[in-house]
């Protein structure tokens, strides 16, 4: 599998840990300090450190895919911080200090989970311009 995965952390150390095992697992791999001084061109996954939930929006406005999965790096583990940040719209939360292969695996998953619904949605539309579809008001429920 090949990709380009953004790394946004302020610790040098980890972003450059990440980026290591991100490119030994066949990725290409950007890394930035800061959300503002980020390139977002061709991005298929993004490991996000601690920010605040409302980030997550100035990120997806940046991406130019919406499926693309945001992962979070969070220093705590309390739930509700985990709540907020889901409401925000990340695909994933791990702890920061949890193994680098607990998170490739699941910046993977969340990585095929957009590629599927990005097929998904391509083939729904295929399927309705080739006129294949049903309308859909014809298997709505009868009152």
């Amino acid at each position: 599998m090949s990709g380009k995965i953004l790394i946004i952390d302020p610790n040098a150390h980890r972003r450059s840990a990440l980026c290591q095992a991100i490119q030994n697992s066949l990725y290409s791999c950007i890394s930035a300090k800061e959300i503002e001084t980020t390139d977002y061109s061709g991005v298929e996954g993004v490991l996000l450190s601690t920010h605040a939930p409302d980030t997550l929006n100035t990120i997806r406005t940046q991406l130019h895919d919406a499926n693309c999965p945001i992962l979070i790096l969070c220093a705590s583990n309390a739930v509700h911080d985990r709540a907020d940040y889901f409401r925000a719209g990340a695909a994933d939360v791990v702890e920061a200090t949890c193994d680098l292969r607990e998170i490739l695996s699941r910046l993977r998953s969340a990585m095929r989970r957009a590629t599927a619904a990005r097929e998904v949605a391509l083939r729904s539309g295929t399927t309705r311009a080739l006129g294949f579809a049903e309308a859909s008001s014809t298997f709505a429920a009868k009152k």
